[in-house]
């Protein structure tokens, strides 16, 4: 399902590092979800998540009833005259999530992307009850690891999501981590827990 159009707020803790740029994540972040408009018989959505003034990422993403799939993927870092941003583009859109969520099942993807090669491995562990603004949601557990290796990148990132198929919306999230980036040390830690089902219109 294609998550509703609008803001939503999120509470977060949490901190990203790249080399000598560095953001702690604010208390209160946003996730803003753009109007889906068709792509190749699939829905697609800009989204974009604001962490703190420093700190923020945007997704393209193609919502198909077999999988939602990553067509870009753009992160800022940085304040000022000191800002770094990084887009990846995949050769194809990389399966994220496969569709429908069914405990057990598991999926992969590979692509290159701007001189990396983009690596996705994601499975779906449980199901889990979980409160959201008073309101009681059934949610999947999925886990999901990405690799971005070559082009000066070694990095690893472990995302674990609580998605609420019934809202298309992660409502609890945490994520780790590590590598290298240019040469530089990558780090990165993050904690969110959505506050309410309905969004800022």
């Amino acid at each position: 399902m294609v998550p509703a159009a609008g803001t939503y707020h999120y509470t977060q803790s949490g901190s990203v590092q790249a080399g000598p740029l560095s953001s702690n994540a604010d208390p209160n972040g946003t996730l803003a979800l753009g109007a889906p408009v068709s792509d190749g018989g699939g829905q697609r959505q800009q989204q974009e998540r604001i962490y703190s003034s420093s700190w923020s990422q945007e997704q393209i993403l193609v919502f198909h009833s077999n999988g939602v799939f990553l067509k870009s993927v753009t992160t800022r870092l940085g304040s000022g005259g000191f800002v770094q941003e990084q887009t990846c583009t995949p050769s194809h859109p990389l399966k994220v999530i496969a569709l429908p969520l069914v405990v057990g099942n598991s999926w992969s993807d590979q692509a290159p992307c701007n001189g990396r090669t983009v690596t996705v491995k994601g499975k779906v562990l449980r199901t889990e009850t979980r409160t959201v603004g008073g309101t009681r949601v059934s949610t999947d557990v999925v886990s999901i690891s990405t690799t971005q290796t070559g082009g000066g990148y070694n990095i690893s990132l472990n995302l674990t999501m609580w998605i609420a198929p019934a809202y298309g919306l992660s409502v609890h999230a945490t994520e780790t981590g590590s590598g290298t980036a240019q040469g530089f040390p990558f780090n990165e830690n993050l904690t969110e827990d959505l506050q309410n089902l309905t969004p800022d219109r």
